[in-house]
């Protein structure tokens, strides 16, 4: 696998990462440093904070914009795609934010990819766990292959952010959907690294395609990712491939399991609310330049697609939500809402480029493990794509909540949801649940 190579970068515009040799990530003090510098030196670029952590440290975030399209109001009226990209909502995974940083760079500094901003606003989030990101060490995450050093994983209160979509019990999920309800991006992508089985793929991908997406964005995102964005990145040199979910991570030819994304992840919040949602997972067992590499690539071929064409995206999450606005301006009891999904057992053939392994038994544990050679062997193995139904529910005109549950109604409130308080004693007809 041979990668682009990337531009020729002045020694004092050279990330943390790329001074080190790909060796280290920088820390949070560091990180912001360098975002500043950015602002300072250029019009394009705009640091800024979205919020404060739970340690009260504050959220960057990176507006990249051309035009003094540096606010929501702006970007819109100017017809400017809106693009949000996150990275270190676990810390141990750092990759997305040395690739945004380069990329940034290039965009306003070197101007080797100036032309990203002709038709899009770039929202760059270095850190999201800004807390568990100073929670560093070179244990946090032992089967990854660099950096020397990365974050923890959990909060400050040891809670998964991306876990936290739908219930939003930390201050920074609470931060993040204020965001999201100013600027209502019309892409979001998300930078992790996996955790699992060894492959020669550099990078892996996960996009929700069931059934909690609206056709205009599935359409968009066949269209785009699958027809032009993922070819491009892979002709830059990297091998991708969809999210691997083995079945078996002993015997890989029992095959893959399509990974259906609920709201309370990233990428699966994102459908609900009409918009696209990109997961980058890169290959923990690659070096690290090649990790923030391929996230740089990804990055780069997204973001030149949609400025060759934005009005598909906009078109696609423009439909999208009026056909949202359509059916809440009519109320209509028969209308079922899914919930929750499961696969079938309808498979189709994928064709898996894997590594050579065996199966023994642990001396330590008695338990069977796999050894990884180095040979590549090519599988077909079942891929299981098709997702039904499993729990659905047909909403009612109105949910009650009793004022008591402050909290429930700060939630709801946070997300963006039209609320009606009663002022006054009232008597209703209801139905209600009884939870056992």
């Amino acid at each position: 696998m041979t990668q682009s190579i990337p531009p020729t970068v002045p020694p004092e515009w050279q990330t943390w990462t790329e001074k080190t040799d790909y060796r280290e990530t920088p820390r949070y003090d560091e990180t912001i440093a360098y975002g500043r510098k950015l602002d300072e030196a250029s019009t394009l670029i705009r640091l800024d904070s979205f919020g404060q952590s739970g340690e009260g440290r504050s959220l960057p975030l990176l507006i990249a914009a051309e035009g003094e399209t540096f606010t929501p109001e702006t970007a819109r009226r100017a017809g400017k795609a809106v693009v949000l990209v996150q990275a270190c909502i676990h810390p141990g995974e750092p990759d997305g934010k040395d690739a945004g940083l380069a990329l940034l760079r290039d965009i306003s500094i070197t101007k080797t990819r100036a032309g990203l901003l002709d038709h899009v606003v770039i929202l760059f989030i270095p850190i999201y766990n800004v807390d568990g990101h100073e929670r560093s060490s070179p244990y946090n995450r032992i089967n990854q292959n660099g950096p020397a050093e990365m974050g923890w994983r959990g909060t400050s209160t040891n809670l998964n952010l991306n876990r936290d979509y739908m219930k939003a019990d930390t201050p920074e999920m609470r931060a993040w959907l204020r965001l999201w309800a100013n600027w209502n991006p019309d892409l979001f992508i998300d930078c992790h690294v996996t955790d699992g089985a060894d492959y020669p793929y550099n990078l892996t991908y996960q996009y929700e395609h069931h059934g909690n997406v609206p056709a205009p964005v599935l359409l968009w995102e066949r269209s785009a990712l699958e027809g032009r964005i993922f070819p491009a990145t892979e002709a830059a040199g990297n091998l991708l491939a969809p999210y691997l979910e083995f079945r078996d991570n002993r015997d890989l030819s029992q095959g893959i399991d399509s990974f259906i994304g609920l709201p309370r992840f990233s990428t699966g919040y994102t459908p609900i609310r009409n918009r696209p949602g990109l997961l980058i997972e890169t290959h923990m067992l690659k070096d690290y330049r090649s990790r923030v590499r391929s996230t740089y690539d990804l990055l780069r071929f997204t973001l030149e697609d949609i400025n060759r064409d934005p009005e598909s995206l906009l078109r696609a999450v423009r439909q999208a939500d009026e056909q949202t606005a359509a059916e809440g301006r009519k109320y209509d009891p028969s209308k079922i809402y899914p919930l929750q999904f499961e696969l079938t057992d309808k498979a189709t053939p994928f064709q898996l480029k894997a590594i050579e392994s065996r199966r023994e038994l642990s001396d330590v544990s008695g338990a069977v493990r796999v050894v990884f050679g180095t040979k590549p062997v090519d599988l077909t193995v079942p891929l299981y794509d098709d997702a039904r139904v499993t729990a659905a529910v047909s909403t009612p005109l109105y949910y009650i909540v009793p004022q008591q549950w402050r909290e429930v109604v700060n939630v709801l409130a946070a997300h963006g949801l039209k609320l009606k308080r009663l002022t006054a004693p009232a008597t209703i007809e209801i139905e209600s649940y009884r939870f056992s």
